[in-house]
């Protein structure tokens, strides 16, 4: 049985998280727990009067393509104690899921896995990829590029709780593939962290205004008792947590202020978009050295007239697809997307030849167009009825930046 879980049985959902994920939960993380639980947005499958497996899933809203607004459902925390694993009971809250959300006016599915090799077989595909990048300081330096830029000042918790979200809320419009960020997001981002670690928020400041923000931490990579005195700075990181601007002045003058704190040996990144500006804005571009290339959000498509018709394309045209959906047989068929000079598509059933023919996996690939239709047909995930029609998916669907996905969930 698939359900919402009472109030009481917290610590029984906690236990299914912390036992998959091997892990332990802090008071905080506890707290929002139960807010999640409070406002319904969690799932859990109960077996013999046993829960024996969780899922959160909460409504926010995504940039698609051309800036389009859309409603989309980020699912976190699927977990499954270890003693239930392989009995379906992950495909059984999936199965919940998909029919609970199809019809509520949200067409996407977002998540981020935590192993590659689950979520493909319920439809679901990496629609963007990010990196981790290492910066040696002494190494790094900026181009120099005229005057004007920014002013850049240290924010205070208060300070940084008020002015953040509406920054963050203009520049997520601005790339596919971000999401809104909630009122618990925000606090887990914001929070002091445990341990000895230092925290600090920056802003970029242009007429009065902040253009942009930075969030990082200092870190000592070894206890201090085994580092000796000379080599302390080396020692020390510097942890990119955030870095969201407006525009490209606040881009530059966020890194230029970070690549000037002194007492580190090297800057850390977590998780970047693939087309990271700052390469180029080095005077050796080799300085900025990619650590980790990664799948990042995977994207599902639950209605898929929906869903096309919410994102915009690049240039008038059509395509024929025919589209094949093992768990939501409703997807299934084949469709004419038309869009017209504006960018905006309408979808219809068609009976013409298809241009292309794909899975439900292979759409949500392409969808925000992180892989092209040409490199998804040369790993077999989508046939093409000829060259010509390809190239036309490839106009149509191309995007100018890389999609990302900045908030965790």
């Amino acid at each position: 049985m698939i359900r919402r879980p009472a109030a009481h049985e917290l610590d029984a959902v906690l236990e299914i998280d912390e036992a998959s994920f091997s892990w332990k939960m802090s008071p905080a993380e506890r707290a929002r727990a139960a807010e999640s639980i409070e406002a319904g947005v969690v799932r859990v499958a109960e077996l013999d009067g046993e829960l024996v497996g969780v899922l959160g899933a909460s409504s926010a809203e995504m940039t698609c393509p051309g800036g389009a607004l859309a409603r989309a459902v980020a699912v976190s925390n699927v977990a499954v104690l270890p003693t239930h694993r392989r009995r379906g009971v992950m495909s059984a809250m999936l199965a919940h899921l998909f029919d609970e959300v199809h019809g509520s006016g949200s067409a996407l599915v977002v998540l981020y896995a935590s192993e590659g090799g689950i979520y493909g077989r319920f439809g679901f595909a990496p629609a963007s990829f990010a990196a981790t990048y290492r910066l040696e300081r002494d190494a790094a330096r900026l181009r120099p590029i005229g005057t004007g830029q920014p002013a850049v000042r240290l924010l205070r918790p208060g300070e940084a709780a008020e002015a953040l979200p509406a920054v963050f809320d203009l520049a997520r419009r601005q790339r596919a593939g971000e999401l809104e960020r909630s009122p618990g997001g925000w606090a887990a981002l914001l929070e002091e962290p445990a341990g000895p670690v230092a925290r600090f928020v920056a802003a970029a400041i242009l007429a009065g205004e902040v253009a942009g923000y930075v969030i990082y931490e200092v870190v000592a990579q070894a206890p201090a008792s085994r580092v000796r005195p000379e080599e302390a700075v080396a020692d020390r990181l510097l942890r990119l947590v955030e870095l969201v601007a407006l525009d490209e002045g606040a881009y530059r003058a966020l890194w230029s202020y970070l690549l000037d704190i002194d007492l580190v040996g090297a800057l850390v990144t977590g998780p970047r978009p693939l087309d990271e500006p700052l390469r180029f804005l080095l005077e050796d571009p080799r300085a900025l050295e990619v650590r980790r290339l990664e799948d990042h959000t995977w994207l599902r498509l639950l209605d898929v007239h929906r869903a096309l018709c919410e994102r915009r394309y690049r240039a008038a045209g059509s395509l024929v697809i025919e589209i094949s959906d093992g768990h939501c047989p409703w997807n299934a068929g084949r469709i004419a997307l038309v869009v017209d000079p504006s960018g905006q598509a309408s979808v219809a059933p068609s009976a013409a030849p298809p241009d292309l023919v794909c899975g439900i996996a292979g759409l949500a690939a392409g969808y925000l167009g992180a892989t092209s239709w040409r490199t998804l047909v040369r790993a077999g995930a989508v046939t093409a009825a000829s060259a010509a029609s390809l190239a036309r998916a490839d106009l149509l669907f191309g995007t100018a930046e890389q999609p990302f996905c900045t908030p965790g969930f």
